[in-house]
């Protein structure tokens, strides 16, 4: 405080100068006494709460932010809700690769119908002499090549599976579709062709499908891995025998199936590869005729 009263002691006019408190010049010497005294009684104030405050132990003020509990608790938040949302968003896209999957086979039967409706018969899945297969016989009505990855099924083509117009040619596997060109039928000799035909010479008569609502005509091929190849290769010749090697069917547990009046639906594996309950919609008479079936040991499913 000794600066305080120097200073008041430098402005007291009225004592050193008799008479001056009366004058205007005694009067601003007042006023600026009182403005002095005020500003060091002000300052003085401060610095006593800011000394007190120190020594009062009040912790200072924190920012805003979060807190490591606080923090912690987002993120498991956040990670529940993830695990909540992820199988639906699953879900939500196997939905959309099995609808990307229908829309190519009902592109593929309206070429397999104007075919039909232009020749009279269905094409057949090969001919002597000729590297063609019945998918290419289709190009004039569906301009893609089935050599192309958007002709194909997108999850077959997600999961590397092999496009080759050799190895269908050599082994019938490099495509993501087969075709119903045998029937229920085994195979080998005494086989009667009950599908939509292997050679020209048994493809069958648009007129001669006893009920094309029921008849399997294409559907996702079965998958088989290994034999001295990277990733998997799907079989054109539709069969509901033994496969080696098969993988897991592409959507869920069936797969995508085009009728011969071009429907699509999915059906159930279990039924699709059970001849007892769906031997008929192999042929085109729709009948079973098990005397064509395999034996049961060649069976992928027996009940």
């Amino acid at each position: 405080m000794n600066s305080k009263v120097n200073i008041l002691r430098h402005f007291e006019c009225s004592d050193s100068r008799p008479g001056l408190n009366n004058t205007k010049e005694g009067g601003n010497c007042q006023k600026n006494r009182n403005m002095i005294d005020s500003t060091v009684i002000a300052g003085g104030n401060r610095l006593e709460s800011d000394i007190k405050s120190r020594f009062a132990g009040k912790p200072p003020e924190r920012a805003d932010g979060f807190t490591l509990v606080e923090l912690l608790t987002v993120i498991a938040v956040i990670a529940v809700l993830a695990a909540l949302l992820l199988p639906a968003l699953s879900k939500a896209r196997e939905d959309a690769q099995s609808a990307s999957c229908k829309n190519l086979l009902k592109q593929i039967g309206l070429g397999l119908k104007m075919y039909a409706s232009d020749y009279g018969w269905y094409p057949p899945l090969a001919e002597r002499g000729d590297p063609s297969v019945c998918f290419d016989r289709l190009f004039p009505y569906y301009p893609v090549h089935w050599t192309n990855a958007s002709w194909n099924c997108p999850v077959y083509i997600a999961h590397n599976g092999i496009l080759s117009r050799e190895m269908v040619a050599t082994n019938s596997i490099g495509i993501s579709y087969s075709y119903n060109w045998l029937g229920i039928g085994a195979g080998g000799r005494g086989t009667t062709p009950l599908g939509l035909g292997h050679l020209p010479k048994n493809s069958a008569k648009e007129l001669a499908i006893a009920a094309p609502s029921e008849m399997y005509a294409v559907a996702d091929a079965r998958c088989e891995v290994g034999q001295g190849f990277a990733g998997m290769a799907g079989c054109i010749k539709m069969s509901p025998y033994q496969l080696d090697n098969e993988t897991p069917p592409p959507h869920g547990n069936g797969l995508n199936t085009l009728f011969v009046d071009g429907h699509v639906a999915w059906v159930k594996r279990n039924d699709f590869l059970y001849p007892p309950r769906t031997a008929c919609h192999w042929n085109r008479d729709n009948q079973p005729h098990p005397e064509q079936w395999a034996s049961m040991s060649q069976w992928v499913i027996t009940n």
